[in-house]
């Protein structure tokens, strides 16, 4: 039997004030955060 997490939809205003405080970056898409990819550099 497996369990599914509740999933937690933000807001644009709840998620912009969570990015201020973030160390690292997301991006936000449909009510959800995904964390960004740092890019190398050459």
């Amino acid at each position: 039997m497996s369990t599914l997490a509740a999933q937690t939809y933000l807001t644009p205003a709840e998620y912009i004030d969570a990015e201020r405080k973030a160390v690292t970056k997301n991006e936000y898409l449909s009510g959800r955060t995904v964390a960004m990819t740092e890019r190398v550099r050459s």
